[in-house]
């Protein structure tokens, strides 16, 4: 997050794990500057070198620089009250009141397409285990975290999910190891007539399919709700659940822009809400002023993924009862809006919080001097990349809350062989938060640890019934 031309105005940009169209249009377009910027690996290093650039650009000139010239993710950076005043703003808006009333779903939405009779529950063979969704198969098309968050959840719930990437789809592997739980990972190539032919054969048998790509990119390939409504019309166990989760929501003259988690923050007014926590009695200027900062976590993200699990779990009800494909949306710019509808804190609460948290206290260094490229989270400014505000965060939890992170009940170990790093031979351990729902007689729980993307290349076919299926359990010790 940069400061634009005028003072207090930010910009937000993001390379979308490809930073390079976004560098040339901030003016980095000789392959020796470029080739400098690759060697930069002190943020603050690259702070030096975008900043004076976006400073040169109003954050509206940044935006129609950005988004109609490089196609990347990037936006404004607006508080909510001028958020709720742009032209998209107001249509997300009423899009979230129309779901909320219709649905009763909070800002998720569930569309029927066609009536039909009532779908039976797909048949599964019975070990004795019961899952709630047991038997229902999940084609996975979604990377980073939103999206994956949703397979997440319903693999807790016994789900088979499959997440399916391409040979140059892009990702962040840090991430798999939480959001892959439970998961079988394959690599197709949908733009080829031998993937899509295999994809075709998992879609046969799927009940669920997970869009978290640009609104449009699944549905070119022949695998949106409409798509998916003409195959289900010739299927024994009828229609399908299409359930779609994007960056800036369904309606509005924006939903069709790329966009992650920072970005709907920073759109929706989330980052200023942040920063006027963080910096209650900040002076309009100088080294203590107020100013947006992108919230600590994937917050949105996990969020935006439970509302996109309750859709997904909403649809097969109403396929059940009534058959048909039904279409699921959810955004993070929606789950942005929740929070707003939800309200703040009074003030007087906040200062507790903040008050508990060592806010009015001297800042110190880590005791064990470890990463010190961290700085106190109450020091954090607007420039902080989303790993340093993270680390902030994590680290004061750390500190006020150490039992959280040896607390037993809240976690489980895991053998994870699929990450064991080239020419290692010992199993690295993964923890996971245990599932925080409990249904009387059913299971709830992870089938089978994490492991990346793509384990299941292109020359090996895909099948719902191989043993990466078989069920692995927690460690003990």
């Amino acid at each position: 997050m940069y400061e634009t031309s005028t003072p207090g105005q930010y910009y937000h940009i993001h390379e979308s794990l490809d930073p390079e169209p976004t560098l040339k249009f901030l003016g980095l377009t000789s392959e020796e500057e470029l080739k400098e910027w690759r060697s930069l690996e002190d943020w603050r290093e690259v702070v030096k070198v975008i900043a004076p650039r976006v400073k040169e650009h109003s954050r509206e000139h940044m935006d129609s620089l950005n988004n109609n010239k490089t196609k990347q993710a990037g936006t404004m950076v607006l508080r909510h009250k001028e958020f709720v005043l742009t032209e998209h703003g107001k249509a997300e808006q009423q899009s979230l009141n129309w779901t909320v009333k219709k649905m009763e779903l909070g800002p998720g939405e569930i569309r029927k397409i066609q009536e039909a009779s009532p779908s039976k529950w797909p048949k599964f063979k019975d070990d004795g285990k019961r899952r709630p969704l047991k038997g229902i198969k999940v084609p996975e098309l979604c990377r980073i975290i939103a999206g994956p968050t949703i397979g997440r959840i319903l693999d807790e719930y016994g789900a088979q999910v499959m997440k399916v990437t391409g040979p140059e789809t892009s990702d962040v592997p840090f991430f798999q190891v939480d959001v892959n739980m439970g998961k079988h990972t394959i690599m197709l190539d949908l733009k080829t007539e031998e993937g899509k032919k295999e994809f075709d054969g998992l879609l046969a048998e799927a009940d669920i399919v997970l869009d978290g790509y640009r609104p449009g990119a699944i549905e070119a390939r022949g695998y949106g709700p409409v798509g998916l409504e003409k195959l289900g019309r010739h299927r024994k166990q009828g229609g399908y659940v299409y359930v779609a989760e994007n960056c800036y929501g369904h309606v509005g003259v924006w939903k069709s822009r790329p966009g992650w988690q920072q970005i709907a923050d920073c759109f929706s007014g989330v980052a200023w809400a942040q920063g006027e926590f963080m910096r209650p009695d900040g002076a309009k200027d100088g080294a203590n002023r107020v100013e947006p900062i992108v919230p600590p976590f994937p917050m949105s993200d996990y969020g935006t993924g439970c509302m996109g699990a309750i859709a997904a779990m909403v649809g097969l009800y109403h396929r059940a009862k009534s058959g048909g494909t039904w279409r699921g949306q959810t955004s993070l710019l929606q789950y942005d809006l929740l929070l707003f509808r939800c309200e703040q804190y009074p003030k007087e609460f906040q200062d507790q919080i903040r008050k508990s948290l060592g806010y009015d206290k001297p800042r110190t260094k880590p005791k064990d001097g470890t990463r010190p490229e961290i700085p106190d989270f109450w020091d954090l400014k607007h420039d902080n990349s989303v790993d340093q505000v993270s680390g902030a965060a994590y680290r004061l939890m750390e500190e006020h809350f150490p039992a959280y992170f040896k607390n037993k009940t809240l976690l489980q170990d895991w053998n994870a062989p699929y990450f064991t790093a080239p020419g290692e031979s010992k199993v690295p351990v993964l923890r996971a938060v245990v599932p925080v729902v409990k249904i009387e007689g059913f299971i709830v729980a992870h089938q089978r640890a994490s492991r990346p993307d793509m384990i299941v290349k292109a020359d090996r076919k895909a099948t719902w019934y191989d043993a990466d299926w078989e069920e692995e359990e927690p460690r003990t010790s």
